[in-house]
């Protein structure tokens, strides 16, 4: 009886390709090094290079499992002219560790990406992985020079504080590293020196503190639930206080001073906006639907329930913020507290609302 062994040894088929990952993939420098300001991953590599192909099921694999940040990807043989802003490309494969467009690490060859691909395969979400990004004095926190930033303030023995790390960090930790600082409040080495425009700061519960240019923009959230709604709302998004400085007061001509001039102020359909501004919800949303309302072509009132004259006219009103459709001098759309009003928001600018129907 004879024996035949037959070594088959290039018949392994790839568990995963290139083609797989069409939706992260680039065909320009350009397009790959200004997608994103978050943190973000790039990998460089070339269709035609051994040393790539060599890593492929182990880059992709990790890839097709990896979800801690955005990643994207570019091949390289298929740029003819164009030049990179982060350096040649010599024929290995390339992991760039991306922030603000600016590479904040590198991990060239095979040996660096598998030292990459074990370390992030295993990223701990601590305060510790945030190091680079902690204050300790509240100078610190005034002399940042960013246009936005946000700035989370916390406490060793805050119950609350605890309760949300699992879910604050990892999302702190795809923003970009310029655009989150942390305050740890057992740690300040001036606790007593609070200034005037960081007086918010003498807090028990998390904190979440947007900031301009060292400058308290107004808006803040507090307690777990709000930092909780603020961090899903952003979500992949900038953080942005652009027109952070929008006041109630620059809507004078739109505020009415008297609950009886609600309803029946115009026969058009227009919104009606009450709100408190000792509403802790009411200032969560406030740079949101100041904003909406200083884009929206529709008739708009706002009424400060804290100031006006009167009882409300509305059957049923239960209290702040409030935003109501009016159509025929009565409410036919109701949006109550911050985290309606904030989809209602989001829907009209999305175009899912359509208020003709009421005209």
């Amino acid at each position: 009886m004879f024996l035949f062994v037959f070594s088959l040894s290039s018949c392994t088929r790839d568990k995963y390709n290139y083609t797989d990952f069409e939706s992260v993939t680039f065909s320009s420098y350009y397009q790959a090094e200004s997608e994103s300001n978050n943190r973000h991953i790039l990998y460089y590599y070339s269709s035609d290079s051994k040393t790539c192909d060599n890593i492929k099921n182990d880059i992709l694999t990790f890839f097709n499992d990896f979800d801690a940040l955005e990643y994207y990807m570019l091949d390289t043989v298929k740029i003819e002219t164009e030049s990179s802003f982060f350096g040649e490309f010599t024929g290995e494969p390339i992991i760039y560790i991306i922030s603000n467009n600016i590479v904040v690490k590198t991990y060239t060859g095979e040996e660096e990406i598998a030292e990459f691909i074990t370390e992030y395969s295993n990223i701990e979400y601590n305060y510790d992985l945030f190091e680079s990004q902690h204050l300790t004095t509240y100078e610190e926190v005034l002399d940042i020079d960013s246009e936005s930033y946000l700035l989370y303030y916390y406490l060793d023995d805050c119950a609350n504080c605890a309760s949300i790390e699992e879910f604050f960090l990892p999302w702190a930790y795809t923003k970009s590293i310029e655009d989150i600082y942390f305050l740890n409040g057992s740690n300040i080495t001036n606790p007593d020196q609070i200034p005037l425009g960081l007086s918010i700061l003498d807090s028990e519960i998390p904190l979440v503190v947007l900031m301009s240019s060292g400058v308290y923009t107004d808006e803040f959230y507090s307690g777990t639930d709000d930092v909780l709604e603020f961090i899903n709302r952003i979500g992949i998004n900038d953080i942005s206080t652009q027109n952070y400085g929008i006041e109630y007061t620059d809507f004078l001509e739109q505020s009415l001073d008297s609950f009886d001039d609600t309803l029946t102020i115009s026969d058009n359909v227009h919104i009606e906006y009450f709100y408190s501004t000792y509403c802790a919800h009411c200032n969560s949303v406030k740079v949101d639907i100041l904003n909406f309302f200083l884009e929206l072509e529709l008739e708009f009132y706002l009424i400060n329930v804290s100031e006006v004259l009167g009882i409300p006219k509305i059957e049923g009103f239960i209290g702040v913020p409030a935003l109501y459709i009016i159509a025929d001098n009565e409410p036919v759309e109701e949006y109550i507290g911050s985290i309606e009003i904030i989809e209602f928001i989001d829907d009209y600018n999305d175009g899912l609302i359509d208020l003709t129907e009421y005209e």
